[in-house]
This record gives structure tokens, sequence and C-alpha cells, in this order.
């Protein structure tokens, strides 16, 4: 199986990169590691932060190396009280909460959210359980904002009952959805969302960031033939 992995930080993916063998770097619009893990082809992409970075990275990668699914992982802000730092979010769906979701009642492709693919959202689920990881699973919501403050939080938590806030995932989700191709994401939580967000996610950076690509490479381990 041909596997695209998309994260926004360099630091996301150092231990997968790390694993992978017959490495090939590939240069352009973005940089792409390929290789192998447990007989799957990978190829690893920075996107960079924020929804357009995400999408135009995913079309790029959909578009050169012809993918089979995509999965996407990073650090994500909580929104739910049963988590703490560290702990797993394996989306089930993801939508935009900075977009006016009424609109896509009236204009195609008529998406309010994005359905994660059932088979991958089980051996993410499976992965986490074999590796001891407390996760949940639940709505990522996406915007293009570092949500650090506590009213604008409880704000998307009642418009979208989400599990945890990021910046690229349903832009991610999106381009996979049009491009036919079946997608999921993965989100370590990094901080509380609230006033103290921007010192907890720098420090999270290099406590966490392991969390999210020990998922994948298990999920690349226990995925045997799955062919979709």
């Amino acid at each position: 199986m041909k596997i695209a992995v998309i994260c926004a930080l360099e630091k996301e993916i150092e231990l997968i990169r790390a694993q992978m063998r017959g490495v090939t770097y590939h240069t352009g619009t973005y940089s792409v590691t390929e290789g192998t893990l447990a007989n799957h082809i990978l190829y690893v992409t920075i996107s960079g932060i924020g929804k357009t970075c995400a999408a135009a990275a995913t079309q790029f990668v959909i578009d050169r190396f012809t993918p089979d699914c995509i999965i996407n992982i990073g650090l994500a802000g909580n929104t739910d009280p049963a988590l703490r730092k560290g702990e797993v979010v394996v989306a089930d769906k993801a939508v935009f909460h900075d977009f006016d979701l009424h609109i896509s009642d009236f204009f195609a492709p008529y998406y309010d959210g994005f359905v994660c693919n059932e088979a991958l959202h089980r051996l993410a689920c499976t992965a986490c359980r074999n590796l001891n990881l407390h996760f949940a699973v639940g709505t990522v919501a996406t915007g293009d904002v570092f949500v650090n403050d506590e009213k604008l939080k409880l704000d998307i938590i009642s418009r979208t009952s989400c599990r945890c806030v990021e910046m690229e995932g349903a832009a991610i989700d999106k381009v996979a959805s049009l491009n036919g191709l079946p997608f999921i994401n993965i989100k370590v939580i990094s901080d509380s969302a609230d006033e103290d967000a921007d010192e907890d996610f720098a420090a999270s950076v290099d406590e966490f960031t392991d969390t999210d690509t020990s998922i994948v490479c298990e999920m690349c381990r226990i995925a045997g033939d799955m062919i979709f």
C-alpha cells in the first residue's frame, strides 16, 4: 500500500523517517521523503501551518505520487475535559470551525464535514490500543487560528461538538475527498486551547510529537495487505 503521511511540522515526522528504509528525498514545491515501512511505501510530507498550505501539499502529493490513502498527524488543542496532554484523538470526522457551514447546504460539494475512512479508523484505534495509549474518538475542528482563548474555544465546541482544535486536518480531508481517497486524522493533545496554550504547545513539540508518529508506525506494522 502507498501511504501519504502529512503533517505541519518537521519535528512531527522524525520518528517515521528514522524507521523508513530505502529513503529517497524529493524536492520541489514540497519536500517529500519516500521510503518503505513494514512493506508499505510511505510519502511523508511537511505541509506547513494552516488550511491553504495543508490543501496545497495534499494535492501535490496526490498528483505526483498517487497514494492509496492519506494519514494526517499532528498536535491539537484540547476541547474534551476527559483528555489530557499527550493523549490522542482519532477522528471520525473533521469540520471547519471558521467556515459558515450553512453555505454547504446550497453549493457543491455540499460537505458540512469529512467522515474518515472506517478501515483506517479501525486501524488507528487498534494501533493506539496496542501501544497502550489513552485515546478518544470524535470530531476534529480545523481553522486558520491558533486557539488560545477560552471564550473562542467554548464557541467552537458549541458549534462543532469537537474533541480538539487544530489548523490543517479538515483541509487535508477535503482534498482527499475530492480525489476519492480514504483518509484519517490522528491528533495528539498539546495544550488546552486556552490562555496558556502558547507556552504549553511550545513544550509539547518536544515532548509529544513522537506519539502520533508511533501510531503511524504501528498502523503500518498491523495493516498487512489492506487494500482500499
